[in-house]
């Protein structure tokens, strides 16, 4: 073993005196070096190999590359790199290609390799790295994209590329990524070809020409992938539209993209006739900036914009009419609603605006699917939304009512309640509108429970109806979730608290509330907080109050016993307070007992810092 690693160090010796004979490190250095080198070389010649020891040194090989390069900025002498760096990246390639024996089910070694080659331009090493790793991991897709983009990157042949690409689609003839892939690498040598032509000889590519140079000058190449890829997946649209979106790309630099773009969509368009999806994203097309080479921008900006939607919406127009389908106006709806979002912030006003187009197409597309019952629920409340930033209340109100009246969907009636309190129910008779949604109070979440009782209550109080407030709470509010009671009670006893006074609201909170339902500690929290904002609070209520939230969670809310403490350590009751901790210990649960503990030690610390 010693001696191996002693041949190995001899062999160092040349790289290290020129190291040091050039000046870029010192004789002390180059021995730290040498012991570092020593050790690494001991680990590496074990009988059970250890990947880490290999990543270890390979890493202090590559932070040594780094100095020397940084050691030769400073000292700006660049001679003898194949006596010094050459040779230690060839070691370093040496030790991995010895872990890609080892470990060849590690993909994370193969791809650091590929990294280290990519960084100091071993196209050879790479090109044999690509080979073997598809060899090894044939079975994993992915293996073979990195090899065909590592191959583009930097080798000289397109040949090994599409090689690459036509083995991978063989081992993994429905993977998509592949294919879409293969179509932007040929995309990207087209573009390559295109910029050395125009290099040469100082003018454009003409497409006119014939031949077979010319065909793949057109990006045909490309084109032949797309036809394939359609037999292969015929009936996936979202992977057909991909190919659009990765040549859309090329469009503003490639003049062969133009052409090739109109083709795959006309084609398309041909194949999907019937496809309310492809229908649209078809439509959406024409507001790509990047289109026929033309951007927005410019002082024709938003002609062009307003110009492009119109287009648009012609091509939603004859869709519409050639399928006339519930998605595809759906489709239609979704599109018009975020044109009208992305261009209200700029122009809300002019009738030649986009605003203006958008927003008039918005209503007759609506109108329509509203008549023929199409939109879904999450449509109608985006719609009331942009009727409600318009300024159309009154709107907004009529479409709810009669979808409300067609539909019993709790987000809808909950949506045309909020709409009502917009108004300040004016010609509403809120009262009733509430009670026809507390119909719906089981079907709703515990979100929707408490915006819905919250808003109920806020009502009775704007309307200064108690006894509807106490109907809500011991009746009809009886089966809610603890979040709508806390919320509830809330607006409640903080209103009976300004109406008359806190010990009133103490006392509708015990007959009212407590007599109905047991409180959760956090509504008792909620009373005990009211009380103690108030200095005409008698300290035997907030004692009494304390007693009843421990009676009814004491056994499993270690926090109530500490907040009893803390007030009673407040009051100067310091012999209460003991004896509240001792009823603690008792009635807490075991499994409770260890947290109050330790909570009660804090608070004793911080009692006696503030001391």
């Amino acid at each position: 073993m010693a001696e191996l690693v002693h041949q190995n160090e001899e062999e160092m010796l040349q790289e290290l005196e020129q190291m040091q004979n050039v000046g870029l490190f010192t004789s002390a250095e180059i021995k730290a070096i040498i012991r570092k080198r020593n050790a690494h070389e001991y680990k590496l010649v074990r009988k059970t190999k250890v990947k880490k020891d290999f990543l270890d040194y390979i890493q202090y090989e590559i932070n040594l590359l780094a100095l020397i390069h940084k050691r030769r900025k400073r000292e700006h002498y660049f001679f003898k790199q194949d006596e010094i760096e050459y040779v230690i990246v060839s070691r370093i390639h040496r030790w991995f290609k010895q872990m890609m024996v080892r470990w060849a089910d590690d993909l994370k070694v193969w791809t650091s390799h590929a990294a280290f080659c990519l960084k100091w331009n071993k196209k050879v090493q790479l090109s044999k790295l690509c080979t073997r790793m598809v060899q090894v991991h044939a079975s994993n897709p992915k293996v073979w994209l990195l090899a065909a983009k590592w191959e583009l990157e930097c080798g000289d042949s397109m040949e090994k590329v599409r090689s690459l690409f036509l083995r991978g689609i063989k081992f993994h003839p429905k993977s998509e990524k592949m294919w879409l892939e293969y179509f932007r690498a040929e995309l990207l040598f087209t573009e390559k070809r295109h910029r050395r032509f125009k290099m040469i000889t100082k003018q454009d590519v003409n497409l006119n020409d014939e031949g077979s140079d010319s065909a793949l000058m057109k990006g045909k190449a490309a084109l032949i992938i797309y036809k394939n890829a359609l037999q292969a997946f015929p009936d996936n649209v979202e992977m057909h539209l991909k190919f659009l979106d990765i040549l859309s790309a090329f469009l503003a630099t490639n003049t062969f993209a133009v052409s090739l773009f109109n083709e795959i969509k006309d084609d398309l368009s041909e194949i999907y006739n019937n496809s309310p999806k492809m229908r649209a994203c078809l439509a959406k097309l024409h507001l790509k900036e990047t289109l026929a080479g033309i951007s927005f921008s410019g002082k024709h900006k938003e002609i062009e914009k307003h110009s492009r939607a119109m287009n648009c919406y012609q091509d939603f127009d004859k869709a519409v009419k050639e399928i006339d389908t519930p998605e595809m106006w759906s489709k239609y709806f979704n599109f018009a609603l975020s044109m009208c979002q992305q261009s209200q912030p700029n122009q809300v006003s002019g009738p030649d605006s986009l605003f203006s187009l958008s927003s008039e197409q918005l209503m007759k597309v609506a109108d329509h699917c509203h008549g023929n019952n199409i939109l879904t629920c999450q449509q109608y409340i985006a719609w009331v939304d942009f009727l409600l930033k318009t300024g159309q209340l009154s709107s907004a109100y009529d479409v709810l009512c009669e979808v409300c009246g067609r539909r019993d969907e709790v987000e809808l009636w909950l949506k045309r309640l909020k709409v009502a309190h917009l108004g300040n129910g004016e010609n509403i008779d809120l009262n009733e509108l509430f009670q026809l949604t507390c119909k719906f109070s089981n079907e709703m979440t515990k979100k929707q429970q408490e915006i819905f009782w919250s808003m109920w209550m806020q009502n009775c109080v704007v309307s200064d109806a108690e006894e509807t407030a106490e109907s809500v709470l011991t009746n009809k509010a009886v089966g809610c979730c603890c979040e709508a009671a806390l919320a509830l009670q809330h607006v409640y006893l903080k209103w009976m608290a300004v109406k008359y006074n806190v010990n009133h609201a103490y006392q509708m909170f015990m007959t009212k509330i407590k007599n109905t339902r047991t409180p959760t500690p956090e509504q008792y929290k909620d009373v005990l907080e009211l009380l103690n904002l108030s200095p005409s609070v008698a300290q035997s209520t907030l004692q009494e109050c304390y007693e009843h939230a421990l009676h009814d969670h004491g056994e499993t809310d270690p926090g109530l016993w500490l907040d009893y403490m803390k007030f009673l350590t407040q009051k100067e009751n310091m012999k209460k307070c003991g004896h509240v901790y001792w009823r603690a210990l008792k009635t807490l649960k075991p499994e409770f007992t260890d947290d109050f503990v330790s909570q009660h030690s804090m608070l004793k610390c911080s009692i006696k810092t503030r001391g």
